[in-house]
């Protein structure tokens, strides 16, 4: 019997797969457990309607993380922090920061700022360049970040 899975199921697929399964496995524990549904021309056609709407959308991603990447690397986000006069930083700049100013700067849409993500192994404790992965979605990029030293008051 054909089914549709509604959730992951370790050893037999992943969520919106459509999988050949025996007629007792799916009526005994599949459907009672809410884990897969039949697949009737209904539910295929939803799931390839999904699987078009996924497509679309990473072939979205790609377009916007290449377009932050090259914009990013053409002119550096810069964030400002607090340092003395040798250099010395007080602080640091964290993930949440770029990503707050990366969403100002590129005028990112919610949508596409809840998928985003910003790879920062350790916040940054020093002024100057870095060059900082992340990604949307599964599509990947690059940006600049200049940490510059804030202005007296």
């Amino acid at each position: 019997m054909q089914v549709v899975l509604l959730k992951d199921i370790k050893g037999i697929g992943r969520k919106n797969e459509v999988k050949e399964v025996a007629d007792g496995y799916a009526k005994n524990f599949l459907f009672p457990k809410g884990l897969a549904k039949e697949a009737s021309k209904s539910a295929l056609s939803e799931v390839q309607s999904l699987l078009q709407a996924n497509q679309n959308r990473a072939i979205e991603y790609e377009k916007i993380a290449q377009e932050i990447s090259e914009r990013a690397l053409d002119k550096p986000i810069q964030l400002r922090i607090k340092a003395g006069d040798k250099g010395e930083v007080f602080g640091s700049v964290t993930k949440t920061q770029i990503m707050d100013k990366l969403e100002a700067e590129m005028k990112l849409e919610k949508r596409i700022s809840a998928e985003a993500d910003i790879k920062l192994e350790k916040p940054l404790r020093e002024l100057g360049r870095h060059r900082i992965p992340f990604r949307i979605g599964q599509a990947k990029g690059e940006i600049e970040i200049e940490v510059i030293k804030e202005a007296k008051s």
